[in-house]
């Protein structure tokens, strides 16, 4: 049976509302008690980034790292939100505080390289990809994105 692009578009559709079905269960059980605390404002954010609202994702996350300034997670998560918005400062600045609350994560330093990459500045890059790998030496992202500075 051939498939024609309309079942490729609601398939898709159906795995997207499936992963969200799963994001807002989540959310109603982190949630439940405290709408407002920091860890609920931190899941609405991932809710907005993943539907694309970066500008209500930067909002939430922000006001969680506020509440809860010494939460690397929050910080962490503020400086995805941006990077993928493509604010690189203020991405920077996050993950930075992120690293700065817990030096042992990889995953900050990796996206911290992605956004020193994408201001084109492959050195400071390559240094957290570097970091990003002492921490975790099978952090795969990492790797790949070592692989593509050195083909150039």
């Amino acid at each position: 049976m051939e498939r024609t692009s309309q079942d490729s578009s609601s398939r898709v559709g159906r795995v997207v509302n499936i992963g969200t079905a799963r994001l807002e269960n989540l959310y109603r059980r982190v949630t439940k008690d405290q709408p407002e605390s920091p860890r609920s404002l931190h899941v609405k954010s991932i809710l907005a980034m993943q539907n694309g609202r970066h500008d209500e994702a930067a909002q939430l996350v922000g006001q969680a790292a506020l509440l809860d300034p010494a939460d690397a997670d929050h910080q962490r998560q503020l400086g995805m939100t941006c990077f993928e918005a493509g604010w690189l400062e203020p991405a920077a600045t996050a993950l930075n505080r992120a690293i700065y609350l817990n030096p042992s994560d990889p995953e900050p330093w990796f996206t911290l390289g992605q956004v020193f990459d994408a201001a084109s500045n492959k050195d400071h890059a390559r240094t957290c990809y570097e970091q990003c790998l002492a921490l975790n030496p099978r952090f795969h992202d990492a790797r790949i994105a070592m692989a593509e500075m050195e083909l150039g």
